[in-house]
C-alpha cells in the first residue's frame, strides 16, 4: 500500500507626494507653461509589468517598515564562497548553513553588546562582552534522501528529493527542518530518518534531549520530541544513538493516519537577546530623499541599515529605496542596492540623493560604506542594482563598474 510519511525536525532557540500649495499665476509665462504640460499618465500600459501597489499612508508606516526589513534579515542567501545557502538569525544570534549534506549552526556574533542600545547610542558607548564560539553540523543519510535540487523563497527552502522533500524554515523562533517521507523506507511499522552530528562541543543524549556544552555551559539542546498524525493522535517516538555521533529519529506508524509529523525542538537556553525593534540593524540610522528615482512624478526616500545581517556576514549593511505615490510612501522597500558582501561593510552608513548623474530623467542616489560608497541609477522601474549600472567610488575617488 502506498503511504506517506510526513517528519518535521525544528531547531528553534527560545532564545509624497508633492502638492502645489500656491495659487497658479499667469504673469510668468514659464511659470504658466510648467503648469499647464505637468501631465502624468494615469492610462495603464498593457506591455509594463504589473507592480506592487503602495499600502494605505499610515502614522505607523515606520513600524510597518521596519517589521518588513527584520522579517528580509531572516532570508536564505546563496554563499557562492562557501557553494551554500545561509540564514542569519538575529533574534537567536544564530547563523545557519545548508547545503545537499545537511545544515550547520554557529554564533552569529561572540562579540555581544551588554544592556540597552537605541539609535542614539554612539559607538564608543556601547561596552561588549564576548561568549565562546562554536560548531555544530547535523548531517543527512545521503543513502537515505538521495540527490536534490533545491526550491528556495525568502525565509524558506527545500531540498527535494526522489524520496524525502526537507525543508527549513527560518524566522524569529529559530530554524525549524521538516522530512516529508514521500513513501514508506522500510517494510515494517517504524520510521528512522537517520542523521549524524559532527562538534567539537560535548554532546550528551538525556532520554529525548540533545545536549551540546562548550566547557560547563550548555550552548544548545536538541529536545521535546513530540509526533503525531494526520488525526492529531501523539505518537511514540524517541531519538536514539546507534554509535559515537550517529543518531536517528524513530516512530512507531503501526494504525496511524497520515501524514506523521514528528516535532523536535533545538534551542539555546537562556537566550536573551531580543531584537524585535531591528535596533541593531540600524534601520533608520540614514534616511534621505532619493528624487524620484523611477520617473512616476513621486519623490521617493531612501533608509540606510548598516548593521544588517545578509547571508554569511555580520552588519553588512543595506539601503532601502521606497516608492511615493498618491497616497505617500509604500511600505514594501523596492531597489535595495547591495554589493558590500564583506563583515562589518556597514552598507547604508550614509545615504543621499546623487541628483541626475547621467542625465536620462532619473534621479540617482549614493550609499556609503566603509571604505567606499556607490552611485546607483535610477531607471523607469526603481534604482538599476545590476553590476552595470552603478559606479563604486574606493577611497582613491576612482570608479569602477
Amino acid at each position: 500500500m502506498n503511504r506517506t510519511f510526513l517528519l518535521a525536525a525544528a531547531v528553534v532557540v527560545m532564545p509624497v507626494s508633492e502638492q502645489v500649495s500656491s495659487q497658479l499665476s499667469f504673469d510668468n509665462p514659464k511659470e504658466e507653461r510648467s503648469h499647464i504640460f505637468h501631465y502624468k499618465n494615469t492610462l495603464p500600459d498593457p506591455f509594463k509589468p504589473e507592480t506592487k501597489p503602495s499600502e494605505p499612508w499610515s502614522q505607523n508606516w515606520m513600524a510597518n517598515a521596519q517589521e518588513k526589513i527584520r522579517k528580509s534579515e531572516y532570508h536564505f542567501v546563496w554563499e557562492e564562497k562557501l557553494k551554500a545557502w545561509c540564514t542569519p538569525n538575529r533574534k537567536n544570534n544564530l547563523r545557519f548553513f545548508y547545503d545537499e549534506n545537511g545544515f550547520s549552526v554557529e554564533p552569529g556574533r561572540t562579540k555581544i553588546p551588554i544592556g540597552e542600545i537605541d539609535k542614539t547610542t554612539k559607538p564608543d558607548e556601547i561596552k561588549y562582552k564576548t561568549i565562546p564560539g562554536w560548531k555544530v553540523e547535523f548531517g543527512l543519510d545521503k543513502k537515505q534522501v538521495g540527490r536534490g535540487n533545491w526550491q528556495v523563497g525568502e525565509n524558506k527552502a527545500e531540498y527535494l528529493t526522489d524520496k524525502i522533500t526537507v525543508q527549513y524554515i527560518n524566522n524569529n523562533e529559530g530554524m525549524r527542518q521538516n522530512f516529508i517521507v514521500h513513501s514508506p523506507l522500510s517494510n515494517n511499522d517504524e520510521l528512522k530518518i537517520n542523521f549524524s552530528i559532527k562538534t567539537k562541543l560535548k554532546t550528551y543524549l538525556h532520554g529525548n534531549r540533545l545536549r551540546f556544552f562548550h566547557k560547563q555551559k550548555n550552548v544548545l539542546n536538541y529536545e521535546e520530541l513530540k509526533v503525531w498524525d494526520a488525526e492529531g493522535k501523539s505518537l511514540e517516538a524517541s531519538i536514539k544513538k546507534t554509535k559515537k555521533n550517529k543518531f536517528y529519529l524513530q516512530v512507531n506508524t503501526k494504525n496511524t493516519a497520515y501524514p506523521i509529523t514528528i516535532d523536535p525542538l533545538s534551542a539555546t537556553p537562556n537566550s536573551t537577546l531580543d531584537d524585535a525593534n531591528q535596533v541593531a540593524a540600524g534601520f533608520g540610522t540614514s534616511v534621505a530623499s532619493a528624487g524620484d528615482v523611477n520617473g512616476d512624478g513621486y519623490s521617493d526616500v531612501i533608509i540606510g541599515a548598516p548593521s544588517y545581517d545578509d547571508g554569511a556576514n555580520n552588519a553588512e549593511g543595506r539601503a532601502f529605496v521606497y516608492h511615493g505615490s498618491a497616497t505617500g510612501l509604500s511600505a514594501i522597500p523596492n531597489s535595495t542596492p547591495d554589493d558590500a558582501n564583506q563583515n562589518n561593510a556597514q552598507f547604508g552608513s550614509s545615504v543621499s540623493s546623487a541628483g541626475d548623474v547621467n542625465g536620462d530623467g532619473y534621479s540617482d542616489v549614493i550609499i556609503g560604506a566603509h571604505g567606499y560608497s556607490i552611485i546607483a541609477l535610477g531607471a523607469e522601474g526603481g534604482l538599476c542594482i545590476s553590476r552595470f549600472c552603478y559606479w563604486i567610488i574606493n577611497i582613491t575617488q576612482q570608479y569602477t563598474n
